[in-house]
């Protein structure tokens, strides 16, 4: 089975200004692996060359066996960049729901248009996640009708609505309040089991303690410092 995220070289720059450089990183597949680092070494930066979300200027990154590669043209590399944002979610640290739509419109949206799913597939399986992540009873309300942590929560179902062979989490307990947080360290350690590959760019000692089978410590322009194996239990 190949590695659920390899990158090699990689470099990320924004004008003069490089933040990650000539990057090798390797996770394998059911991996929950965390990064650390100061604000500034390249973190976000790091996960959203992941989706292609921001192009790169050297290397290449193998999502299984999809590859990205350095300077692609979105236009002409559309349906591989489609194809690496179909395989791999994204929880973003604001959430980014769609305001307009209730929270089964957000997790029902790209299951339909995306994967092609029928209505009453794609609505089922919603209404699952929506189960797991205790908030069935939110089906029918808007975005701006929940507290951040709940928002967070439908942001992580939205992703896994997807069927992602990976998910990649950027900050997702930052803003919010120290009970939130624990909720939410509670909501990623349960969908871990389901042996999804995570990524997680976070600050917090409980998702380390309680779900990272690896902690990778970045410094500047994404240099690895130390990169441990911790042991999970359960």
């Amino acid at each position: 089975m190949p590695p659920a995220i390899k990158i090699e070289g990689l470099t990320k720059r924004f004008g003069d200004n490089v933040v990650i450089e000539r990057l090798d990183l390797t996770i394998q597949p059911g991996e929950v692996a965390v990064l650390q680092g100061p604000s500034g070494v390249g973190k976000s930066t790091l996960l959203r060359t992941l989706t292609y979300l921001e192009p790169f200027q050297a290397g290449r990154i193998l999502l299984g066996e999809l590859e990205l590669s350095a300077g692609m043209d979105v236009r002409k590399e559309r349906a591989r960049i489609r194809a690496a944002r179909r395989q791999t979610g994204f929880v973003f640290q604001f959430f980014n729901l769609f305001p307009h739509r209730t929270v089964l419109e957000n997790l029902m949206l790209g299951p339909v248009q995306v994967l092609k799913l029928p209505l009453k597939q794609a609505r089922a399986e919603a209404l699952s996640l929506l189960e797991r992540v205790g908030l069935a009873e939110k089906a029918g309300a808007y975005p701006a009708a929940l507290s951040g942590g709940q928002q967070q929560r439908v942001g992580i179902a939205r992703a896994l609505a997807m069927h992602p062979r990976t998910v990649l989490f950027d900050e997702p307990t930052a803003s919010l309040d120290p009970d939130m947080k624990q909720e939410m360290v509670q909501v990623i350690r349960e969908f871990a089991k389901d042996k999804l590959t995570l990524l997680i760019v976070t600050h917090e000692p409980a998702v380390i303690e309680s779900i990272a089978t690896r902690v990778i410590k970045l410094g500047p322009r994404c240099a690895i410092l130390s990169d441990q194996r911790n042991h999970v239990s359960g």
